[in-house]
């Protein structure tokens, strides 16, 4: 593991838990409508709710991110 990932794993774990979930829908939600992947990030994030006793959060995460994105394709984006 790198020290990056160290430094942020050190963030999560001063996170409450509703500012964890809300990163892992972030993280789900980007996951869901960008070519990129989030997989790393999203299992370091789960890990942290796990290790919590919180498993559900990246699944309730999981799920509002995928009605979120499901909505999201139905909107005509706006520009600026």
């Amino acid at each position: 593991m790198g020290h990056e990932d160290e430094e942020w794993r050190r963030v999560w774990a001063e996170m409450t838990d509703e500012e964890l979930e809300d990163r892992l829908f972030t993280y789900h939600w980007l996951a869901m409508t960008t070519p990129n992947s989030h997989a790393i990030r999203l299992r370091q994030l789960a890990d942290e709710a796990e290790k919590r006793g919180q498993a559900g959060m990246a699944e309730r995460a999981r799920l509002r991110a995928a009605a979120t994105a499901a909505d999201d394709k139905g909107k005509p984006h706006e520009r600026e």
